[in-house]
């Protein structure tokens, strides 16, 4: 077993930690990181994956690919729904062929 602390470590915010099981991996919340979103001019609020990636809100996933490990993703499960563990979702799942696993509250964002 391998333990990826991917983001939410340094700060409060991009939350996310993958663990390798072999022929497995489950990822563990997939968050933002709000001030880099707060201090955007309103003309450049585009949230889509792209700029968040540029301004450093969503997790740098990047380790899974360079380990080769995003095809070995089965399922995501979020901790709880605060932003700062779910608010990444929408702009990074797609990247996993991946069941998100959580409680009814949580996937309804």
């Amino acid at each position: 077993m391998r333990i990826f602390s991917i983001g939410g470590y340094n700060e409060v915010g991009k939350n996310m930690t993958a663990i390798d099981l072999g022929e497995d991996v489950i990822i563990f919340d997939c968050g933002l990181f709000l001030p880099p979103i707060v201090e955007l001019e309103e003309a450049d609020k585009v949230y889509n994956e792209k700029k968040l990636r540029q301004i450093g809100a969503v997790p740098s996933d990047d380790i899974l690919d360079n380990f080769g490990l995003r095809g070995k993703v089965r399922a995501i499960l979020p901790s709880h729904a605060h932003l700062d563990h779910i608010g990444a979702l929408p702009f990074l799942s797609y990247r996993y062929n991946a069941d998100i696993i959580g409680t009814p509250l949580q996937l309804r964002f």
